[in-house]
């Protein structure tokens, strides 16, 4: 294997751990502290709904709070995935002699980076909608619930952000190679 992937699969590996710690926060800490706050809103806005003239329920400062904590948790998400590629750049720098060099090695790193972090945020959130589903089935069952949970983000979250992770890693290892290297 080239040196210039081993970087990229150090890199790699040190942003997907960052986004298991950001996905920890966000699947356990995040919803322990606002899940009953943000239930008791949505039943709210479903009850007004089926009413005559319905009326949108008022927001509270707890659900602007997890909105706004909702909201830095993605950008250092983004960031992060735009680091795996400066980091995979730098560390790989003495190898990468032209743009496709840079553009592989963010593309591994980036992806590397996503295939570490599913699998963990896929277990996060399953015990999560165990111990304190954000909202329940049809059936009523949480174990359904965390199953269904589970083979979406499998299913439609991991090929969506696995791209755009490593498009964004991408877009970091070029970043890096045109304005420190050079290429």
């Amino acid at each position: 294997m080239e040196e210039k992937f081993k970087k990229a699969i150090v890199a790699g590996v040190i942003c997907g751990v960052i986004l298991v710690i950001l996905s920890f926060i966000y699947t356990v800490v995040w919803r322990l502290v606002f899940v009953n706050d943000l239930n008791n809103w949505m039943n709210e806005l479903t009850r007004q709904s089926n009413m005559a003239y319905p009326v949108f329920p008022q927001i509270t400062g707890s659900i602007i709070m997890a909105g706004f904590i909702v909201m830095i948790l993605f950008v250092l998400g983004i960031l992060t995935f735009f680091l795996a590629g400066v980091l995979a750049a730098q560390k790989a720098s003495a190898f990468i002699k032209n743009k496709n060099d840079a553009i592989m090695v963010g593309l591994v790193s980036g992806a590397l980076a996503e295939v570490i972090h599913r699998p963990f945020a896929m277990v996060f959130s399953f015990i999560m909608d165990l111990v304190k589903p954000i909202t329940t089935s049809n059936s009523g069952d949480t174990t359904v619930n965390a199953f269904i949970s589970a083979g979406t983000q499998l299913i439609c979250t991991f090929p969506i952000i696995l791209i755009a992770g490593a498009v964004l890693a991408m877009l970091g290892a070029l970043v890096y190679a045109a304005f420190k290297l050079n290429v």
